[in-house]
């Protein structure tokens, strides 16, 4: 999460909802190439249930759909 966008490395927009998040981790090689790395199938389910987590707050916490930053 990378407001300012100064951090080196890959990056990618998923929306902070459950949907969203789940679509962009439909399968570890999808998101290898969106992300053009690759990375082993247990960084990607952490990495899922991270930003998972943080639709969830977002949503329980606003009672609307927010954008990770």
């Amino acid at each position: 999460m990378d407001g300012p966008k100064k951090l080196a490395g890959r990056g990618a927009y998923v929306c902070r909802s459950q949907s969203c998040v789940q679509k962009a981790f439909k399968s570890p090689k999808r998101i290898n190439s969106l992300l053009r790395v690759q990375l082993t199938s247990r960084v990607i389910a952490q990495f899922e249930q991270v930003l998972l987590e943080c639709a969830r707050k977002s949503t329980s916490s606003t009672g609307k759909k927010e954008e990770l930053s």
